[in-house]
């Protein structure tokens, strides 16, 4: 451990507001990025939230052209729910989800889209997909970095041939946000492609191509692609990080659901050693937990993230104690405590 000294004023501010903080927006910093989100707050699902997963894309039994595919959809669920898509964490908001890019094969493909709660309760949605190369679209739009926190800036690329007896590409038009505003129209592709989306969300960027055979009698050949793009919110993430680490202590005070819930909390391979920890405890087990200590500062990246918890020390009024806690979103997207 090593002794933090902070300001007075921000520690009776803080401790004074409730006993479980979740630091202080200021300091709570994306890793290597610009500080947290505005919000210091967010309003998190309570516990009795309906388990409710949706695919909206693909569909069931759909032929596609494309060696990858996006699955997304909406669901609901208590803190702390994650979404998998072929045992892959997916991006979430707070009701919608997108995977990366999923590779098919050729033939049929079976994806499987799993929520996952803390304790485990899980919904299960599969898809039957058929990959035909001989489908192979026109026009194809790639999202190189489909999720992060937002703000970000989101690279693309677009793949096309010519359509048959079309002979020029003509028009280029590219709505990033899917709202029906196309922040690009030009004549051809640009050398990059790439848009700064500021705000957190669920993006259907669009591309629309228009070709022309050089006959003025015929019509002009559109062709759309689209992608998916998911921007999590930070102060959200926070939030429920934080709410993993007092949700293990609430669970180990007496007339709670006690060790094997609190188990749930943690990685598995922490739990054997922590069990035996608390067990040890006995009595003292409520007792112990409130020392642990609240949470005053840390670093988030997508997958962990590190807080530093304060303890007051005893012996010198003013000063506390501090130690880290890790955090790692685990296989199942649900985030647990990986280290302390």
């Amino acid at each position: 451990m090593k002794t933090l000294l902070f300001i007075s004023g921000l520690l009776v501010s803080a401790f004074a507001s409730a006993q479980e903080n979740c630091g202080f927006p200021v300091s709570l910093l994306k890793s290597g990025f610009e500080a947290g989100e505005q919000p210091s707050v967010v309003t998190l699902p309570p516990a009795n939230t309906p388990l409710m997963l949706a695919v909206e894309s693909p569909t069931q039994g759909s032929i596609v052209g494309t060696e990858f595919v996006q699955v997304f959809g909406n669901y609901t669920g208590p803190t702390n729910t994650g979404i998998t898509v072929n045992s892959i964490a997916a991006a979430t908001t707070a009701t919608r989800y997108a995977s990366a890019p999923i590779r098919l094969t050729v033939g049929v493909n079976t994806i499987t889209i799993v929520a996952t709660t803390t304790d485990g309760v899980t919904q299960t949605v599969s898809r039957t997909v058929t990959y035909d190369p001989n489908q192979s679209p026109d026009v194809e739009l790639a999202v190189d970095a489909f999720s992060g926190f937002a703000p970000a800036r989101v690279p693309f690329a677009v793949r096309y041939r010519l359509p048959a007896l079309q002979t020029t590409l003509t028009r280029v038009e590219i709505d990033y946000q899917g709202d029906g505003i196309y922040e690009f129209d030009g004549p051809s592709l640009p050398l990059s492609l790439s848009f700064n989306f500021d705000n957190v969300g669920d993006y259907a960027p669009t591309v629309r191509l228009t070709f022309d055979d050089g006959n003025s009698v015929t019509p002009l050949v559109v062709r759309n692609a689209s992608a998916r793009v998911v921007l999590e919110s930070l102060a959200r993430t926070r939030q429920t990080i934080c709410f993993v680490y007092y949700e293990m202590k609430h669970r180990l005070q007496p007339g709670a659901s006690g060790i094997p819930s609190a188990l749930n909390t943690l990685v598995p391979p922490l739990r054997a050693e922590y069990q035996q920890i608390w067990t040890d405890l006995a009595g003292n087990l409520g007792t112990a937990a409130n020392q642990v200590g609240e949470i005053v500062d840390g670093q988030i990246a997508d997958t962990m993230a590190e807080f530093t918890v304060a303890v007051p020390d005893p012996a010198v009024p003013g000063e506390f104690f501090g130690f880290p806690v890790h955090f790692r979103r685990s296989s199942d997207g649900v985030w647990r405590i990986s280290e302390m």
